[in-house]
């Protein structure tokens, strides 16, 4: 993609270095998940009227806004690299 956008080795780095912090978003999201099920699955076992405690609808919530973050990111990362190489094949 660099050759394609005729990127400098200082925005390539600063592009490496945000789909790093893409990359630790999407773990943390990914962790988030499972301890949403984690969770589910303990709570179910106690839970008959489906009203989960407090901590777990907390961490659902905090899940669904990663969800969000990630999704947010991801769509702003595409379009960057897309227009970026646009720009080169329109020159």
């Amino acid at each position: 993609m660099a050759k394609r956008t005729a990127m400098s080795k200082q925005e390539l780095e600063n592009f490496k270095e945000e789909l790093k912090s893409f990359q630790q978003r999407i773990t943390k999201h990914e962790t988030l998940k499972e301890m949403v099920m984690q969770s589910k699955e303990y709570f179910d076992k106690q839970v008959d009227d489906g009203n989960y405690p407090k901590k777990h609808t907390d961490l659902v919530n905090k899940a669904n806004h990663y969800e969000h973050v990630v999704k947010k990111h991801h769509n702003e990362l595409y379009h960057r690299v897309d227009s970026m190489i646009f720009k080169h094949t329109e020159l």
